[in-house]
């Protein structure tokens, strides 16, 4: 039986190396990647830092924090981190976190 002629079985299917080899087989056509019919948008940021300013009084909500449920005041914010400074008794501690650590305190 002449190569060119002989099917290919089901259980070894045909590579796209070896069609493009065989004489008068053409090669597999290759799938195109799916086009996306609108850009897929940027997840909304929320804007947790407007709500953290300098000078303002606020609450860790963090449930893995140590600090989590005091309140102190904010000293500086750089990008999404803000440097909070706790007070209370006979210690001050300023930490940074993350603002979405935080939430604006209850006046």
């Amino acid at each position: 039986m002449n190569e060119a002629k002989r099917k290919p079985s089901p259980a070894r299917p045909v590579t796209a190396a070896k069609a493009a080899e065989a004489p008068g087989r053409p090669a597999p056509a290759k799938k195109a990647p799916a086009a996306a019919t609108t850009p897929a948008k940027a997840p909304a940021k929320t804007s947790v830092q407007a709500l953290v300013l300098p000078g303002s009084e606020v609450k860790v909500v963090d449930p893995c924090s140590i600090y989590r449920g005091y309140t102190g005041i904010v000293q500086r914010v750089s990008g999404q981190r803000a440097a909070v400074l706790f007070e209370g008794g006979n210690w001050d501690k300023l930490v940074t976190m993350w603002c979405s650590q935080l939430c604006p305190a209850p006046a």
